[in-house]
């Protein structure tokens, strides 16, 4: 392999790493959720699998945030927290568990890697080690409308999405799904194999 091919296997290489650096999932928000008491649902229609690159652990606290954002198409000025009627089915490294969830809408301020505009899911795991894979499992959960929380929240998201700790800060990578990994990788090695033709 010459040093030009080499070169182009590692650009092909890293546009794939690049490819895979945010997930995209569809998460679905219906319901009349200003409405005080009125029926919602919080539907993840793909399994959100992350890897940690630090552990879930800041300032005495283990709590892990699935941050989905730019959520909101305007900034919030008031956070608002609500406890999701069932827990949410989270696997770690395979095994799978339950653990309760609230959905919080809204930061008053910009802090750690969460913005104004963002919405997440909040959970308290355990501690974990850098290099766990947690999976939000795909579901459909109920919760109950409130006048706190912004019209912005019903919806389809379908973007970037991470773990944070405790204090905002970012704590994963993506993992792909098979598929995604899998034609990133065809298009690298297709790019090789036509540079090598030439």
């Amino acid at each position: 392999m010459s040093a030009a091919e080499m070169r182009h296997l590692l650009l092909s290489l890293a546009l794939l790493a690049g490819s895979t650096a945010a997930s995209h999932a569809t998460v679905i928000v219906a319901g009349n959720v200003t409405t005080p008491g009125a029926p919602c649902t919080l539907t993840l229609t793909q399994d959100m699998t992350y890897q940690l690159t630090a552990p879930n652990f800041k300032l005495g606290y283990t709590d892990i945030s699935l941050v989905m954002q730019g959520w909101a198409a305007t900034a919030s000025t008031a956070t608002t927290s609500l406890l999701l009627n069932q827990p949410l089915n989270v696997s770690v490294d395979g095994f799978a568990g339950q653990y309760q969830g609230y959905l919080t809408e809204g930061w008053i301020y910009a802090y750690g890697d969460i913005s104004t505009r963002d919405a997440y899911l909040d959970i308290v795991l355990p501690l974990y080690p850098a290099g766990t894979t947690i999976t939000f499992n795909a579901g459909t959960y109920t919760f109950a409308g409130s006048s706190s929380y912004s019209p912005n929240l019903a919806g389809i998201f379908d973007g970037t999405s991470f773990l944070s700790d405790s204090h905002a800060t970012r704590i994963s990578n993506v993992i792909p799904e098979p598929a995604t990994g899998m034609l990133g990788l065809l298009g690298a090695v297709g790019l090789f194999r036509r540079r090598r033709a030439c």
